[in-house]
């Protein structure tokens, strides 16, 4: 059996990056021949969306050659409660005292509750799980919340709190093969656990926060098989940092240009250029710089770039600088070093100018 695993994609609208990142989900399981699409939580951004974008969901899971299973989470928890149809081939798992099974894999879910709100309680409910688990059979755990044996920060979660905490040592002496969690939304993790198995975080499939940043993954795994990460073609946002050497001869606008080659329509760039710019090399200032990185790139950069380098024309022609680069370039000198002496030294003659 193989099985895409996703999560947190937080639905709002359709036709958006968001609604696009499922559709190309879709895509993956018919191209990468899926039996099982797993949705761990948070599907939707509220219950209200979710009640709005129900009948469009029907649509797009009606031609699926797979099965979908999906697990409430914190943020769509009640919306699945009046019994919510998404077509013929979709399954959602409201309550953890009854796995769904399917050709010798049995899939359980821990649906989010806010009474689930201490290890505990979440603990207690895995053993009774676990008891209900087949040894003939592959278990599988669906859940959503934080694993505490990985360091988080609310940023880690979309910004927002976390949820229904778990321990790697929970899981010693249960069946559970897979562990397909969600809800933290940075990254792709995985966590080999003491017995044997496997817990893994997909992170968010499209960035939904300016901290969720590179390309988007998802789980794909045949089952049997260590879960490897999937590379997909959705909304990201990717920082990129510039430091400008006032010793380079390559026009300031070049430099930000090459780095930012690889952006497509799918990217938006949080831009950073720091660093000190020979502007009097270029027939240049500050601004005009700025106005022309924001004219190449304007719609690619998320909000406003950061630019916080400076001009030192004139540091550059005083003859005590002149003498130090003299002699620092007839040391073999790493790259870097090289970089941060000459830093260094720009701070301190730019220091004794704003004194003089």
């Amino acid at each position: 059996m193989r099985i895409l695993h996703t999560s947190d994609l937080h639905l709002q609208n359709i036709g958006d990056e968001r609604w696009e990142a499922l559709r190309t989900i879709l895509n993956i399981c018919k191209s990468e021949k899926v039996d099982v699409l797993v949705i761990a939580g948070d599907l939707f951004d509220s219950d209200e969306e979710g009640a709005q974008l129900r009948v469009e969901m029907r649509k797009l899971f009606n031609d699926a050659t797979f099965k979908t299973i999906i697990l409430p989470g914190n943020h769509d928890a009640t919306m699945y409660s009046d019994g919510m149809y998404l077509g013929e081939g979709v399954e959602i798992i409201t309550e953890y005292e009854r796995p769904i099974e399917l050709d010798g894999v049995a899939f359980f879910g821990l649906p989010f509750r806010k009474e689930y709100s201490t290890n505990d309680k979440v603990a207690e409910i895995l053993t009774d799980m676990s008891r209900k688990a087949s040894s003939d059979k592959t278990n599988i755990l669906i859940y959503h919340g934080d694993l505490l044996d990985l360091l988080f920060s609310k940023d880690d979660f979309g910004n927002e709190e976390g949820y229904m905490p778990i321990k790697a040592a929970d899981f010693d002496g249960t069946n559970f093969r897979y562990i397909l969690a969600g809800h933290f939304h940075r990254t792709f993790n995985i966590y080999d656990l003491p017995n044997g198995g496997y817990f893994v975080y997909p992170g968010s499939p499209v960035s939904t926060t300016t901290k969720e940043t590179g390309k988007r993954n998802v789980n794909i795994f045949t089952v049997g098989e260590r879960p490897e990460p999937f590379s997909i073609d959705t909304f990201h946002y990717e920082c990129i940092n510039i430091h400008f050497d006032p010793l380079n001869d390559e026009h300031p606008v070049e430099i930000v240009d090459k780095a930012c080659k690889n952006v497509d329509k799918n990217t938006k760039v949080i831009l950073k250029v720091d660093g000190y710019v020979n502007c009097t090399k270029f027939d240049l200032n500050e601004k005009k710089i700025q106005d022309e990185i924001d004219k190449k790139l304007g719609k690619f950069i998320e909000g406003v770039a950061q630019y916080e380098f400076k001009d030192v024309s004139k540091i550059l022609e005083d003859d005590i600088f002149k003498r130090f680069i003299q002699k620092l370039d007839a040391k073999n000198i790493d790259m870097n070093k090289r970089q941060g002496y000459i830093d260094l030294l720009i701070s301190a003659f730019s220091q004794e100018k704003s004194r003089g």
